[in-house]
This record gives structure tokens, C-alpha cells and sequence, in this order.
């Protein structure tokens, strides 16, 4: 088993620097047999990266279900922006994630996804990586950076009081897998800069091998969201198509292009209006995913 985290982070990690060759996009099609999950690592990477496909999946009536991996409570510099002070005790950085927690709940809803449809983990901001590399065994769970904590803190999560250990995400994300049973997978690139999103992707390949003979693999969309020069330009420009960065653009990666209508790409930017603590720090990079089109792709 170790092997297996092994590989896939040494992968993982060359993924990042991996320049290759291929550029035609593949369309991106539900139908009504589909079930779709969509992976997030922190509240508004549902929506940056897949607020078409939930949206386009609500209108199917198909079953669609968003995980998030963490509430986002280690954003120090977006809450001391969104608060016009520091936030700095271990209570005020879980009730930021409280709030977070509750600006996702209201952008679904912004794209016609119910909570009921919505499962928050709760696990620690930028240290998911850390634990799938180092919180297995006999290991002592991971403590939070900033909330100092090494359980799941949340009430309104999958697994309140769950040690920060690598069996606790693998498990939680396998009982959800083999409950939901998706053919459909969105979740964060391997490439992306940010941990959580490679963390979440890596994870999820472990499971998928861990359940292989339970149920029929489904189709993995992986979504960049951090990515040198991406997207770009930066800003809202509704009249774009989302496009690799270059870096990416002429990898080995299959990429695959979903369009939005004009009423879908409005119900975006309006779902991501909902991220006030974000905003303030990053409004025009947010904006910037407000596009005609959301890109997937994974390396073969």
C-alpha cells in the first residue's frame, strides 16, 4: 500500500514540470444514466471549476453530490482582508470556516444543488498533502497550522472528531464512493500548485484502486485551478473560452471542454458573488473562471 502513495506522489510532482504533445479538445457529455461528483479541496472550488457541470447535471435531473476535502480555514490573508483585521485565535479561524462552509451551501443553491446534496469533511487547509505523505500507521495525526487542531472540528461534518490520519480521508472518501457509486468524477488536477487540490486527486486514485472490484470505475475530469500564467487573461471576460495554460497546453494530457450557455455562465459568476471572505483578495482571479467553457483533462 505504501508503494502506491509513494508512486503517485513522486507523479504527481513530476506532472508539474511534464511538457509533451496534444491539443485537440474532447466534449465533455452527461447523459441520463451519469452520476456525478464533484471534488472539491476548499469551499469555491466546486464552483470555479465545475459550476457548469453541476449546473448542467441539476437541469438533467441526474444525481450529483459535492465533497469538500476541507472548510478552507488557513486563508489567513483572505480573512484579514474580509475582517480588516487579523484573525488569529483557533476559534475565529473555525468559525471562518464555519462561514466558508456556509458560502458554499449558498452558491449550490445559486445553481440549483440543495444542501442535502453537499458533504464537508472537514479536514485541515494546506495539510492534506502532508498527511497522505507522512499521517499513516502509527504516525501521529497531523496538527492544523493555524487552528492548531488534530480532529475534525466541524459539527455539520461527514466525520466530526476524525484524526487528521491519511486511513480517516481514504476511508471516508471510499464509504462515499461506494454509497454514491458515480460514473462521473470532477475532481482538482494532479498538476495544480496548490496541495490540497493534488492531495485530493491522489487520494481519490488510491480509493478507486482500493474499490476496483466493487463497482465500475468511473471517468476521472480533473480542473486546474492554480497553474503558472492561468487563467488568462485575468478578469471577467464572459466572452472567453478557458484555455490550458501554456505550460500545459501541449502536454500529454487528453483535455476535454464543457460550454456553458449564457444563462449557466450568469449563474456562475452570481454562485461565486457568494464567496465574500474571497473576494476582497481575489476577486478578479475568481472572476477570471467566469467563461464560456470549463476545462478538464488528465495525463494518460
Amino acid at each position: 500500500m505504501k508503494s502506491k502513495f509513494i508512486v503517485l506522489f513522486i507523479i504527481s510532482t513530476l506532472f508539474v514540470n511534464h511538457i509533451c504533445c496534444a491539443e485537440n479538445y474532447k466534449v465533455v457529455k452527461l447523459n441520463k444514466d451519469d452520476r456525478v461528483l464533484v471534488l472539491a479541496p476548499h469551499p469555491d472550488d466546486e464552483v470555479i471549476g465545475a459550476g457548469g457541470i453541476i449546473q448542467q447535471a441539476v437541469s438533467l435531473k441526474i444525481p450529483v453530490k459535492v465533497v469538500y476535502l476541507t472548510n478552507g480555514d488557513n486563508n489567513e490573508l483572505a480573512f484579514f482582508m474580509y475582517k480588516k483585521r487579523p484573525v488569529l485565535s483557533q476559534k475565529e479561524l473555525i468559525k471562518m470556516g464555519e462561514i466558508r462552509q456556509k458560502e458554499s451551501i449558498e452558491a449550490m443553491r445559486e445553481l440549483g444543488l440543495d444542501e442535502k446534496y453537499l458533504i464537508f469533511l472537514g479536514y485541515p487547509d494546506f495539510g492534506t498533502l502532508n498527511i497522505f505523505t507522512q499521517h499513516w500507521g502509527e504516525s501521529p495525526p497531523f496538527k492544523s497550522m493555524l487552528t492548531k487542531v488534530k480532529e475534525v472540528p466541524y459539527a455539520n461534518s461527514f466525520s466530526k472528531g476524525s484524526s487528521y490520519v491519511g486511513e480517516n480521508v481514504l476511508n471516508d472518501l471510499k464509504e462515499i464512493l461506494l454509497h454514491f457509486k458515480p460514473t462521473k468524477v470532477f475532481v482538482t488536477h494532479p498538476a495544480d500548485f496548490n496541495v490540497d487540490h493534488r492531495a485530493f486527486y491522489l487520494f481519490l486514485r488510491i480509493a478507486l484502486w482500493d474499490l476496483r472490484d466493487k463497482f465500475l470505475e468511473p471517468e476521472i475530469y480533473p480542473f486546474l485551478v492554480h497553474a503558472y500564467q492561468f487563467p488568462t487573461p485575468r478578469g471577467l471576460r464572459q466572452e472567453l473560452e478557458l484555455q490550458p495554460p501554456k505550460s500545459l497546453k501541449k502536454s500529454s494530457i487528453v483535455w476535454h471542454s464543457f460550454s456553458l450557455k449564457e444563462s449557466q455562465i450568469s449563474k456562475k459568476k452570481n454562485a461565486i458573488d457568494r464567496f465574500k471572505t474571497q473576494l476582497t483578495y481575489s476577486r478578479k482571479y475568481l472572476y477570471s473562471f467566469v467563461r464560456k467553457s470549463e476545462i478538464f483533462g488528465d495525463f494518460p
